[in-house]
């Protein structure tokens, strides 16, 4: 998805969405983008699949 960052408010970035709504979300997850950048966020899933991986791992663990 990508969004288009209108301003900062605080702690907070108010980002456009491609449907043009406006939502907040943590400024601390855009790093040092601005006012006005595009940044396109993607879901990792071979990373998610290797998280879920790792906490079935621990839990099984946990279960013996």
């Amino acid at each position: 998805m990508r969004v288009i960052i209108d301003r900062f408010e605080s702690y907070f970035a108010i980002v456009e969405l491609p449907d043009g709504d406006l939502i907040y979300a943590m400024r601390k997850l855009f790093g040092d983008a601005k006012e006005g950048d595009i940044v396109d966020i993607i879901v990792n899933y071979n990373e998610t699949a290797e998280r879920k991986g790792k906490s079935k791992q621990t839990f099984d663990k946990l279960k013996k």
